[in-house]
């Protein structure tokens, strides 16, 4: 039989191992414009024949980029110039008009909807 304090430190220990399996913000399922922190969103058409989704939140210095069929990728600006930079990524909007530039292929050029 297991005493009251053992028990409650295995229980302890459960909870915490249980809650290092939930997903990141980035490994989560999204539709977008779904974000209920959003502020706005805007579809751009790129250079690639393919529509990327932009969800912007509160204070304009953070983005998700929804490439079509992905994972949206979480982008952040260090001022409110519309430069925003990730992983490999950075992207640059200025009115209608939007670059997309990757580590790991060329630059799109993108047109807002």
């Amino acid at each position: 039989m297991i005493d009251r304090p053992t028990s409650a430190i295995l229980g302890l220990l459960a909870a915490l191992a249980s809650s290092g399996c939930s997903a990141s913000p980035e490994d989560r399922d999204h539709i977008p414009g779904s974000d209920p922190d959003a502020i706005g969103r805007h579809v751009y058409t790129c250079s690639d024949g393919k529509a990327y989704s932009v969800d912007v939140f509160e204070g304009g210095l953070m983005v998700d980029l929804s490439p079509p069929n992905d994972k949206p990728v979480r982008l952040a600006a260090f001022s409110l110039d519309s430069t925003y930079v990730g992983a490999g990524i950075n992207v640059r909007i200025a009115g209608p008009e939007m670059v997309i530039e990757r580590s790991d292929g060329p630059a799109l050029k993108c047109r807002r909807r």
